[in-house]
């Protein structure tokens, strides 16, 4: 994870395995509790809002939605929309994730095409409080603390999601070989396995052993 400032706003960066995405926050404030209105609009990237308190109402192509207390949505980009206040005073926070074109984006854009509004689990709720309750201190180290809280947050939203990171395939032919080196650590672990030990079962040399 790296982090630059670009005021007022908050830039990261964060690789999840092969894939690398991009969020962003407004720098100050984080916490808004005032109307909160637009203009039709739309961004490069997927713009995410979380509402902590109050609702407001989204007008985007082709219909329009509320998102209540304890709701996010999750706008794709490209998509037109204008958040619209429906109760005075809000508590929600919004950021901005821009993903790599490949596999991760393809899977998010098709999560969120399908469902647009989701429901906050209690574990989400309490790290968006905490980040911006964070966001109105002044300690040292404020803003690396809310760079490490949005990033568990962006992993929480793509859980949210249901994406699942995918297991490296192994060639076929490796599998068997791959298999009885799992099991040999598995049952040798606490014995002080040996190279030579796992090169006979193999039946190859301890050269082609550490090759392997």
């Amino acid at each position: 994870q790296t982090m630059e400032q670009i005021d007022p706003v908050l830039e990261y960066a964060l690789n999840l395995g092969s894939e690398s995405l991009r969020f962003s926050i407004d720098a100050n404030p984080h916490k808004i509790a005032q109307i909160w209105f637009g203009k039709m609009h739309n961004h490069s990237g997927f713009e995410v809002h979380i509402l902590l308190s109050g609702n407001c109402k989204l007008d985007m192509e082709g219909g329009s939605c509320l998102l209540e207390a304890g709701q996010a949505i999750i706008i794709p980009p490209g998509q037109y929309h204008r958040p619209m206040a429906v109760t005075p005073n809000q508590e929600k926070l919004t950021l901005s994730v821009n993903i790599a074109e490949g596999p991760l984006y393809r899977a998010v854009l098709a999560a969120v095409t399908k469902q647009g509004i989701y429901t906050l689990p209690e574990e989400l709720k309490s790290l968006v409080e905490n980040i911006l309750l964070e966001s109105g201190q002044d300690r040292g180290f404020r803003q690396e603390m809310i760079m490490i809280r949005m990033a568990e947050l962006v992993i929480l939203l793509l859980r949210q999601l249901d994406l699942r990171e995918k297991p490296k395939q192994i060639p076929e032919g490796k599998v068997r070989t791959v298999g009885i080196i799992d099991l040999y650590f598995q049952d040798n672990l606490s014995k002080n396995p040996k190279a030579d030990e796992l090169a006979a079962q193999l039946y190859i040399s301890r050269r082609q052993l550490h090759r392997l």
